[in-house]
């Protein structure tokens, strides 16, 4: 389900879900498989997977934008391992990880190169 911010902090109690966070532009396998293993804990620990889509301004300081934030995110609510979809609405995750208060917060093997923002 794609909400917003607001939606996602009043569905979620505190330290209660699984938050992974990215650009998915384009998405691809590598990213299939990271959400797959957000999955995989949010089994273990009977939790709600949520997905944080980066806005455009980040991906074209990264690459041009292929897929707007909409597609990208519809393509994400689309993963049958998604409970929730939200708009990162800037380049960290700090905003979401404010209002969603997860319980494991989970990034790609991507960031060990350059280290968290």
């Amino acid at each position: 389900m794609i909400v917003s911010l607001e939606e996602l902090e009043k569905a979620l109690l505190p330290n209660y879900a699984i938050l992974v966070s990215g650009g998915f532009d384009p998405l691809h396998y590598g990213h299939v498989r990271y959400i797959k293993v957000a999955a995989e804990w949010a089994w273990d620990y009977d939790r709600p997977v949520v997905v944080a889509v980066a806005p455009d301004s980040y991906i074209a300081w990264k690459h041009p934008v292929l897929q707007d934030i909409e597609a990208r995110m519809e393509m994400i609510d689309a993963l049958r391992w998604v409970d929730f979809v939200v708009p990162q609405g800037e380049e960290t995750a700090a905003s979401v990880i404010r209002a969603c208060k997860p319980y494991i917060f989970l990034k790609g093997d991507d960031w060990k190169q350059r280290g968290l923002p």
